[in-house]
Parts: structure tokens; C-alpha cells; sequence
């Protein structure tokens, strides 16, 4: 990380609500275990883009502000 850009901090609590805000998409699903599957994964997206501060990415494809 470049030293001059500044360091985001995200309370446990925010990126938790933001989970929360998306859940009613996996109720497509055609099983349990396939919104499972579907969270896992985009649970996997949302953790990289908070380690890579890509805040406007997460926005775009999940449609909450963190």
C-alpha cells in the first residue's frame, strides 16, 4: 500500500449490516443449499474488496454503501 494514501477502518458491526442488507437475494435460490453456496461466494468477493478498499466496487455489484 502507498504510504500517502489513507487507511480505511470498517467497524465489525458495519460490514455485518452490510451482509444483512443483501440477504433477501439468496430467497431466489431453488434450495438451502444453493443460497449457501451463493452467499459463500459472494461473501468471498465482499471480503476481498474490504481488504482492497474497493468501496465503490462493492456498491456497484452489491448495490448497499458500505
Amino acid at each position: 500500500m502507498n504510504g500517502n494514501k489513507k487507511k480505511v477502518y470498517i467497524r465489525p458491526e458495519d460490514s455485518l449490516e452490510f451482509v444483512y442488507e443483501i440477504m433477501d437475494k439468496y430467497k431466489e435460490a431453488k434450495s438451502a443449499d444453493e443460497a449457501i453456496e451463493k452467499l459463500k461466494k459472494d461473501m468471498r468477493k465482499m471480503i476481498r474488496y474490504f481488504k482492497e478498499e474497493k468501496f465503490e466496487k462493492l456498491q456497484r455489484e452489491f448495490g448497499v454503501d458500505p
